[in-house]
């Protein structure tokens, strides 16, 4: 969505900042590397690949498949994975939440969960694929949980993303 325009929900938004796309995208990927263990390893969504698509939606000449690509990049250096793994899963959600955004962007935030879900479970099934190629045990049916949490918490990362922008209504101006 442009800057200031309003949202489905009639909120109007001010630009995001390219300081405030840096931090949101580093969080996230800080988020990504805390020590989760057993089962919260497991069904931990890929809290990169939300804000990127998030931004990929929000920002498309700021943020694209070549930032998800170097994104992913990084992700693969720090997670020690095979590189490339994780750039090529954020690279074609990028393309895929820039190929639908404005369908995505006329719904209200509880409706672009049933748009960004799929876009999340193809980025599992990719990874999953990838992972079964170079002879890595499948771990389950519980591992597309991943898109499950992340498409539940979809709503709160867009709130979380976007308060830091809203710009006051008339009626809350004191």
């Amino acid at each position: 969505m442009n800057a200031r325009m309003p949202t489905p929900e009639g909120v109007i938004r001010n630009e995001a900042t390219t300081p405030l796309i840096l931090a949101s995208l580093a969080i996230a990927f800080c988020v990504n590397l805390l020590p989760w263990q057993g089962t919260a390893l497991l069904v931990r969504p890929d809290f990169l690949l939300i804000v990127l698509i998030y931004w990929c939606m929000e920002e498309p000449r700021r943020v694209g498949s070549a930032t998800a690509f170097f994104a992913g990049i990084l992700m693969d250096i720090a997670e020690g994975a095979l590189t490339g793994q994780n750039a090529l899963v954020y690279s074609l959600s990028a393309y895929l939440a820039l190929s639908f955004r404005r369908r995505i962007l006329s719904f209200d935030r509880g409706l672009q969960v049933f748009y960004v879900f799929p876009i999340l479970l193809l980025g599992q099934g990719v990874f999953a694929l990838q992972q079964l190629i170079i002879n890595t045990p499948f771990p389950g049916s519980a591992y597309f949980l991943r898109s499950v949490l992340g498409m539940l918490i979809w709503p709160i990362v867009c709130w979380s993303l976007e308060f830091p922008r809203r710009q006051p209504q008339k009626d809350e101006i004191t």
